[in-house]
């Protein structure tokens, strides 16, 4: 149950609430129930490669969990 895999990390720009440019990583992955891909945002600033692999983990993990 979890995460399965990584598939893709992108980046791309977005704007902040205000109007700044911002880079961001968009993190997608599948999980081992759904065999689905789901994603989420992450701010360049903050993101790692483990703190990805964390976010994840932990939303695949939400994921698969609520799966009857």
């Amino acid at each position: 149950m979890g995460l399965k895999k990584i598939v893709d990390v992108r980046q791309f720009t977005d704007f902040t609430k205000a109007g700044k440019l911002q880079r961001m990583y968009e993190v997608t992955f599948t999980t081992e129930k759904t065999a689905r891909e789901f994603s989420f945002n992450i701010p360049q600033v903050e993101y790692t490669a483990e703190k990805a692999k964390s976010l994840a983990t932990q939303m695949a993990d939400q994921i698969d969990g609520s799966m009857i």
